[in-house]
């Protein structure tokens, strides 16, 4: 007969929905922010799912004791019971047009009064290049475009497509 994975852990994915894997009470939920997280969870450790919460590829609630001991446990069923555990979160299924619509609106639509708060005026959404670390943010953005744009020798007259490519 087949053992369950059965622990007191609830995985809530980016979408709102929960999975537990247990009928207890969860001790410890996984929040998975985005789907391309899941890979944490395919064949986790306690290492990969502490630098995915490092990283903020990954949320995790509940007491440290609690983690730990179930993130042990995870981490040494994975073997055992992988496939069965990554199967409820969907990681063999393949993209829907409306999952990856949700995934696109839940990332990108939101207001550029969001992105104002927090960014320089030219809302550059990337990293920025501090030469002595006294600079303001917008300062350091111009600084990093300005290194792009020598590096790919852009010259006058030419035009750049930037689309976010990371």
């Amino acid at each position: 007969m087949r053992s369950k994975l059965s622990l007191p852990l609830r995985v809530e994915l980016w979408n709102g929905e929960h999975i537990d894997l247990s009928s207890d009470p969860p001790l410890v939920t996984i929040r998975v922010p985005q789907p391309s997280s899941l890979r944490y969870l395919l064949s986790p450790s306690l290492y990969k799912l502490g630098q995915a919460y490092v990283e903020g590829a990954l949320e995790i609630k509940g007491r440290a004791a609690d983690m730990i001991r179930i993130g042990s446990e995870l981490a040494a069923s994975t073997g055992k019971h992988g496939r069965r555990f990554a199967h409820p979160l969907r990681l063999f299924s393949p993209h829907t047009r409306r999952k990856d619509a949700e995934a696109i609106r839940y990332h990108y639509d939101v207001s550029n009064e969001f992105y104002a708060a927090w960014l320089d005026p030219n809302l550059v959404y990337s990293c920025a290049y501090f030469d002595t670390g006294t600079e303001d943010l917008a300062t350091a953005q111009v600084r990093k475009i300005d290194h792009i744009l020598t590096k790919i020798g852009l010259r006058p007259g030419q035009t750049l497509l930037d689309i976010g490519c990371g």
